[in-house]
């Protein structure tokens, strides 16, 4: 067993709840009004998806200037969504 110093992005509680997110999104926005759906309906759902996608991406880079800015990222489209 290798020593690490680093965290998996599946070790993450964030990540984990992260990637709830879209499930429940889509749930919810299924609910809205047909017109609403199409369209905040559609940028919830793909900024939901992205927030996990944007901090896994740069986790598994090296320098942390990227982690952060995948951090950065991942809150901007959680936040949008």
């Amino acid at each position: 067993m290798t020593n690490r110093n680093f965290m998996d992005v599946e070790d993450l509680e964030v990540y984990k709840k992260l990637c709830g997110l879209p499930i429940d999104v889509c749930d919810l926005t299924h609910k809205w009004p047909q017109e609403e759906e199409y369209e905040f309906g559609s940028q919830s759902r793909r900024s939901s998806n992205s927030a996990p996608a944007q901090l896994a991406e740069k986790n598994d880079n090296r320098y942390i200037r990227n982690k952060i800015e995948g951090v950065n990222r991942s809150r901007g489209e959680a936040a949008d969504t």
